[in-house]
């Protein structure tokens, strides 16, 4: 209880800290699907490796937020756009769906395999994702552009 009161604190101090500086909606895309991305691998990697239930939980904790750090330091330095975030986050869930039905058509005998393919295919298809959207520009505005006028006043 006492760790989820510090971790919980903690959070609020650095969230609080963090909302000074101007964040970018690329940077914020970019930061909720690493960390939504790095959760899904955390889960599937230690359900692929048989882990047992607190060894399966703490991996899909730490990876997860190490998932949120890394997208949000990929979305600062690469300064990548809302749109491209989510594309890439795309072509992740098109592959991990494609290694579904890798496994629902192979019938692996072991459970570990029900898991290590969707895991690879969906990694496969955030590199893919990320690889074919390179050419799209980043958005360098913080603000969001004014609204049309008023049709009738």
């Amino acid at each position: 209880m006492a760790t989820a009161l510090v971790g919980g604190l903690a959070g609020i101090l650095t969230g609080a800290l963090l909302s000074r500086s101007e964040i970018s909606e690329g940077t914020a895309a970019s930061t909720y699907l690493g960390s939504l991305w790095g959760t899904w691998f955390g889960l599937a990697g230690a359900t692929a490796l048989d882990l047992d239930d607190e060894a399966m939980w703490t991996s899909t904790l730490l990876v997860g937020n190490a998932g949120l750090l890394a997208g949000a330091l990929a979305g600062s330095k690469l300064d990548i756009s809302s749109r491209r975030a989510h594309m890439i986050g795309l072509g992740g869930l098109i592959g991990g769906f494609g290694g579904i039905g890798i496994v629902l058509i192979a019938e692996p005998s072991s459970s570990s395999g029900d898991f290590a393919v969707p895991l690879a295919t969906s990694a496969a298809g955030l590199v893919l994702g990320a690889l074919l959207t390179r050419d799209r520009a980043a958005s360098h505005s913080l603000e969001r552009p004014a609204p049309p006028p008023p049709l009738l006043k």
